[in-house]
């Protein structure tokens, strides 16, 4: 409460939730445009980004070959201007870019796009799961030793699943 600048603004949220606000996102960026390098480069990454999302989005599951050669040059060209970003706040004492293997792995996203489009192969809904499954077994962990703790997740679990199949039957 005494030094609100004191860190920077944080943004944290889901990818599946994150994917759908870039676009507004890098509209702010374009507005907010200082003319310095860094907002060349963060507007040309939320642009990229954008672009490579449309790409996916408005393709079939198999992508003609020149669509994903597009997604390809679209991530390697939002990667180059992340990396940059993430060199120059490092070189000004500034943590803003973190450069984190999921970066690798993007490229590997755009990179397989020849053989089946990312946005059928993507995991948002299975890193959703094992979140919830790593709550609730921490849910289930107070006062249980490790070598016992599958028992009473596996219990939680089946009651979970009997009450969601519950409510979709009285939802019909």
């Amino acid at each position: 409460p005494k030094s609100p600048r004191a860190n920077f603004p944080f943004f944290k949220a889901k990818a599946a939730e994150t994917r759908h606000f870039v676009p507004m996102l890098a509209k702010i960026a374009q507005e907010m445009d200082t003319g310095s390098e860094v907002s060349k480069h963060r507007i040309a990454a939320l642009h990229c980004l954008t672009l490579f999302y449309q790409v996916c989005d408005s393709r079939p599951m198999f992508m003609h070959p020149d669509a994903a050669r597009k997604a390809q040059q679209l991530m390697e060209a939002l990667l180059g201007n992340y990396f940059w970003l993430h060199k120059e706040t490092i070189a000004n004492s500034k943590h803003l870019y973190k450069y984190v293997p999921k970066c690798h792995y993007s490229w590997h996203l755009a990179y397989t796009a020849r053989w089946m489009n990312p946005r059928f192969t993507w995991t948002y809904k299975c890193e959703s799961w094992v979140g919830k499954i790593s709550f609730l077994a921490h849910s289930c962990a107070h006062g249980t030793s490790l070598a016992k703790l599958s028992i009473p997740v596996a219990e939680k679990y089946r009651y979970m699943v009997h009450f969601r199949l519950s409510r979709a039957i009285h939802e019909d």
